[in-house]
C-alpha cells in the first residue's frame, strides 16, 4: 500500500480500539443498561474505523452520511471490500433501537457482536490501512521504556491466550510506575522501605497486631494516593484481586509473589483484558499528575557517547533485564561521580529518570554537565 497512514489517523484508530475495549469492560460489569451502553461503544468504534479508512483513501463523504452508505462508499472506491457487513448492519440496528427507542439488546447478542468485531477489526484495518490491529496501543504514550516493555508483553500474552503471564506483566508495570511516580513526587519517599520495622517480641499476639496495623496503614496510604490521582479504588481492588504481588529491590530488580492460591482461577481473557486496560489508563493518569522531581542537593552529570550498539540493563546480574538497545552514536546521561564505579564491567547511567547500567567498553565520556 503506497499511502502512509498519518499520525492523526493512527491515533484515531487507537481511540477506536479503546472504545471497543471499553464496551467489553462495560458488558462484564452487569449494571443496568450496560448491554445498551456496550453496543454504543461497539458501533462508535466501528464507525470511527470506517471513517479513518474513508479519509485515508480520499472517499468523499457528506456530513450526514448514513452508516450503511458509509460502507457502500468505501466498497465502491475499489481499494477493498468491507467484511462482516451483515453483522455490522445488525449492530447498527441494535444501536438505533437502544439510543432512539430505549430497547436494550440482550446480553447474548452483545457477546455475539463482540465476537464478530474481534474478527472484523484485524481484517479490515490490515486490508485497507496496512496496520496490525494488535499493535494499536496507548502504551507508547507512557514515555517510560521499562514500563512500556512490560505492558507490551502483557498485551502480547493476552493475544496469545497466556492470561497468567499477561496478568503478571500488567502487575509489574503498574507497580514499577507507581514506585517511580512516588519517587518523583516526593524526593524523600522510598516506597519499598517505608513500612514499620517491628522487632520480634515474645508476645506473638502483639507482634501480629503490629504487622496487621502496618499493612493496614500502608493500604490506606496507597488508597489516598490513588484516589487523589483520580484512580478508582474499586477498580484497583479488582486489579489486585486478579494479579500477583510484586516487590522491588533497591537495585530495581523485581520479585513476583505467586503464593496466592486463587490467581489461576482468575486467569481468563476478560480479567486479563481489564488488568491491561487498568494498568495503561492508570499509569497515564499518574503521568498527567506527575510533579517535577525535587532534590535536596545538586547532582553532577556527564554525557556519554555510545560507540557501538549495546544493551541498557536494569542491574548487572546473571540474566539481566534488558530495557532497550542503545544505538552507536547515541548520547546518554550518567552520574559524573559514578563513572569509575564499575560493577562487573558496567557503569551506572540514567534511563527515564531511573538508574540503569551499560557496558563500560561500549561508551566514552564526552563532557560534564
Amino acid at each position: 500500500m503506497s499511502l502512509v497512514l498519518t499520525k492523526e489517523l493512527l491515533n484515531r484508530l487507537i481511540c477506536a480500539k479503546i472504545l471497543f475495549i471499553n464496551g467489553i469492560d462495560i458488558t462484564n460489569k452487569g449494571a443496568p443498561f450496560n448491554s445498551g451502553f456496550a453496543v454504543l461503544c461497539f458501533q462508535d468504534s466501528v464507525e470511527m474505523v470506517l471513517r479513518v479508512i474513508a479519509e485515508h483513501h480520499n472517499v468523499q463523504l457528506k456530513s450526514n452520511v448514513a452508516f450503511n452508505q458509509l460502507i457502500d462508499l468505501i466498497n465502491n472506491k475499489g481499494v477493498g471490500i468491507v467484511t462482516h457487513t451483515t453483522q455490522l448492519y445488525r449492530l447498527n440496528n441494535a444501536r438505533v433501537s437502544f439510543k432512539h427507542v430505549g430497547l436494550e439488546p440482550k446480553k447474548e447478542d452483545v457477546i455475539k457482536f463482540r465476537n464478530d468485531l474481534e474478527s472484523f477489526f484485524p481484517v479490515v484495518i490490515n486490508t485497507f490501512l496496512g496496520v496490525d490491529y494488535n499493535l494499536l496501543s496507548l502504551v507508547k504514550l507512557i514515555g517510560y521504556r521499562r514500563v512500556e516493555n512490560f505492558l507490551s508483553k502483557a498485551e502480547k500474552y493476552l493475544e496469545q491466550d497466556l492470561y497468567e503471564d499477561s496478568l503478571e506483566m500488567a502487575s509489574i508495570a503498574f507497580t514499577l510506575y507507581r514506585r517511580n511516580h512516588e519517587k518523583h513526587n516526593d524526593a524523600y519517599s522510598h516506597p519499598e522501605s517505608n513500612s514499620l520495622s517491628f522487632v520480634s517480641s515474645s508476645n506473638s499476639d502483639l507482634e501480629n497486631w503490629a504487622i496487621d496495623a502496618d499493612e493496614t496503614l500502608q493500604y490506606h496510604q496507597l488508597a489516598i494516593e490513588l484516589v487523589s490521582n483520580g484512580i478508582s479504588l474499586n477498580e484497583y481492588n479488582r486489579f489486585k484481586r486478579y494479579t500477583p504481588d510484586i516487590s522491588f529491590l533497591l537495585a530495581g530488580n523485581y520479585f513476583v509473589n505467586k503464593n496466592r492460591y486463587d490467581i489461576k482461577k482468575q486467569c481468563n481473557y476478560d480479567n486479563a483484558l481489564f488488568c491491561c486496560k487498568f494498568a495503561v489508563e492508570s499509569i497515564l493518569q499518574l503521568k498527567n499528575n506527575r510533579l517535577p522531581m525535587q532534590y535536596s542537593f545538586d547532582l553532577s552529570y556527564s554525557r556519554f557517547k555510545i560507540t557501538k550498539d549495546t544493551d541498557i540493563i536494569v542491574y548487572p546480574v546473571d540474566k539481566p533485564e534488558k530495557i532497550r538497545t542503545a544505538k552507536a552514536g547515541e548520547i546518554i546521561k550518567g552520574y559524573s561521580g559514578r563513572v569509575k564505579k564499575e560493577k562487573n564491567g558496567y557503569v551506572e547511567i540514567l534511563q527515564d529518570g531511573d538508574n540503569a547500567y551499560i557496558k563500560t567498553n561500549d561508551m566514552i565520556q564526552i563532557e560534564n554537565i
